[in-house]
């Protein structure tokens, strides 16, 4: 996220709709200046289904916005709150009023306080000056100070559970920062400790997930809390919790009798959740069913399967996505490919020529539709290597629904769980690669751009993409993946993928390493000593700057042992490999983020640093001095 100006446009427009007995839901009011034509549709959507018989109820929906030329620039997010008040003054006994507001953020939860208060007071008093009020209130809000991050950082912090990383940003005075830090170093000299001691006691209360403003409505100041770290793609930053809880824990898990070469690539024991992913990745119909549940909950759990499936990594899924939508509307829903919708009406899932795939959140089912289309099966070139054996390694699908598990059963943190899904996707990526370099089908606008380690152009160390534990797991995966990757490549998904990889590419720290291929082989196979002691050598040669630093940290964060494979390292037998490694430590220990995962290593590695750091700078200063000795004095 990068830092906005008090003068940044906030809000785009704010709107008010009611429950009309005669005319159903209407739209009454909208500032600063109308819609357009395109106001009527969203009345319902802001008078959700059975809104009558609670008291309130949150929607979310999405309103692309088109240039001169009528192509899509972007998207407006809309969050929208309805309430429903008893009066005996009106004709049903009551009435059922909304408001909603349209920003181009997609942190809209933080706006959702401001408009309890703006509702209730339009409930009240119910005139265009609320929404003006309330607007004003909204453009108002200063982000000016927020702190800047880079691409890889921004990513490195949104998959991080530290509440304390980059804590030195959040400083307005840089001096008074570097004085702590060299406070901070002088104490911790002996020990080799790296946080700024000074600096995490100032920032101890506060997560620097979060930007901390306010908000001025009403004569009230309304504390706000921004995530710096948000991305496109997530929403509202929904608990992954709930549809972890729904189509994981308590999952409706039979065999399927309706196969689909895109969906069910474990054949009928495939795992709902999986299904699921796929029918994301290859652009299905997907639709979530809420059955007479309040539609804030499924708002909730579309959201929230978007952000998952997205990761901070794909784009497009919120343009063709519905997170709440109703029964008067499937006309438009079918006009778009792969559209992903939540309802709150049972009519959708009898008629399963409206969808693909339904979500049931009521039953944890993930049902395929009789209807779907069936594809031609995949045909996978005659060189691939087959054989009888057996792999070793455990499929990725069980592999990742057996981890989810484990997670929701212990507790673990929803960032680390979101970062579980992030290391699925690249993993699947990844394998999208090898796929297409075995068919010989690279991409040419990645091998134009030189953005496909595949080409391996000008590489310090050989080897790239995804790591295996031996060949039988490659080519299983590859054949049980194949129609999943050849199909995630004709949708809107891959193509963003590929035009975001060529633009990132020139931006990226290190481009001579595939880093994440060589921390996965030094974390998940037995490679030996002799490549292991290449790997830290070339890690040592090309990782020096901040940023190549911040690239390291964010492929060693995609397992629970984050600097271990690198700390390991320590005890190798060969002293120019060990010296390599406590310079990658110490690099890392002296970033302004790496400072934080030093801090987590145990002290077993500390020791052996501490102890590895000395006897390098022993030899450093004998060699020094067996030079000088050497020399003749005139």
């Amino acid at each position: 996220m990068t830092a906005s100006s008090s003068s940044e446009q906030h809000v785009r427009y704010v709107v008010s709709a009611e429950f009309d007995i005669d005319r159903g839901p209407v739209i009454k009011y909208q500032y600063p200046e109308s819609i357009g034509h395109d106001a009527g549709r969203f009345a319902a959507l802001m008078i959700p289904d059975g809104a009558h018989a609670r008291d309130q109820d949150w929607t979310v929906f999405f309103y692309p916005q088109a240039d001169n030329h009528g192509n899509c620039t972007s998207v407006l997010h809309v969050l929208n709150l309805v309430n429903t008040s008893l009066n005996n003054s009106h004709r049903r006994g009551g009435s059922v009023k909304s408001m909603a507001i349209f920003t181009k953020h997609p942190f809209i939860q933080v706006f959702k306080p401001v408009l309890l208060l703006a509702l209730q007071k339009y409930v009240e008093n119910s005139t265009i000056d609320v929404l003006k009020q309330l607007y004003d209130s909204l453009q108002a809000i200063d982000l000016s100070d927020m702190p800047r991050f880079t691409l890889y950082e921004q990513r490195l912090l949104s998959i991080n559970s530290s509440k304390v990383l980059f804590s030195e940003k959040f400083y307005k005075s840089r001096p008074r920062t570097s004085l702590l830090r060299r406070a901070s170093s002088i104490q911790h000299a002996g020990s080799f400790s790296s946080t700024d001691s000074l600096a995490s006691t100032v920032m101890s209360n506060h997560d620097t997930h979060l930007y901390e403003c306010k908000l001025s409505f009403n004569g009230l100041d309304i504390p706000m809390r921004v995530p710096v770290d948000s991305f496109s793609q997530a929403v509202g930053a929904p608990s992954p919790l709930p549809l972890i809880s729904t189509f994981v824990i308590n999952a409706n898990v039979t065999p399927y009798s309706s196969l689909h070469p895109h969906l069910t690539t474990s054949g009928p024991t495939t795992h709902p959740l999986i299904v699921m992913i796929n029918a994301f990745l290859t652009e299905k119909r997907v639709i979530f069913l809420g059955n007479q549940r309040p539609a804030s909950e499924v708002v909730d759990i579309v959201l929230s399967a978007i952000a998952l499936v997205s990761s901070g990594t794909l784009c497009g899924f919120t343009a063709r996505a519905f997170p709440y939508t109703e029964l008067g509307r499937v006309e438009e829903l079918l006009k778009v490919k792969g559209y992903i919708a939540g309802v709150t009406n049972a009519a959708f899932k009898h008629h399963t020529s409206w969808w693909d795939v339904l979500c049931d959140i009521e039953t944890g089912q993930v049902i395929i539709s009789s209807n779907i289309t069936n594809p031609m099966s995949n045909n996978f070139p005659k060189t691939f290597p087959r054989s009888s054996h057996e792999s070793t390694g455990v499929p990725e699908d069980a592999v990742l629904v057996n981890d989810l598990r484990q997670m929701f059963k212990n507790l673990i943190d929803e960032n680390t769980i979101r970062n579980r899904f992030r290391k699925h996707i690249l993993r699947f990526i990844r394998m999208s690669s090898a796929h297409d370099e075995l068919r010989q089908e690279l991409d040419p606008v990645l091998q134009k751009n030189s953005a496909w380690y595949g080409l391996e152009t000008g590489m310090v160390i050989r080897g790239h993409g995804c790591v295996w534990t031996d060949a039988y797991q490659k080519t299983a995966e590859l054949i049980q993946y194949g129609s999943v990757l050849e199909n995630w490549k004709k949708t809107v998904s891959y193509s963003l993928f590929v035009k975001m990889t060529a633009e990132e590419w020139p931006l990226l720290a290190v481009k001579n390493i595939d880093i994440d291929y060589h921390i996965e082989r030094l974390r998940k196979i037995k490679i030996g000593k002799t490549a292991a002691g290449k790997i830290y050598l070339a890690f040592s040669q090309v990782i020096v700057t901040s940023e190549q630093i911040t690239q390291l940290l964010l492929a060693l964060t995609q397992g629970p042992d984050t600097l271990d494979p690198i700390a390991i390292g320590l005890f190798h037998p060969d002293a120019n490999v060990r010296e390599a490694v406590v310079q990658i430590l110490d690099s890392i220990r002296c970033h302004i983020a790496g400072q934080h995962y030093f801090d987590q290593l145990n002290r077993f590695y500390k020791h052996a640093f501490n102890r590895a750091r000395k006897t390098t700078q022993s030899e450093t200063n004998s060699n020094m001095f067996a030079n000088f000795s050497g020399i003749t004095l005139a």
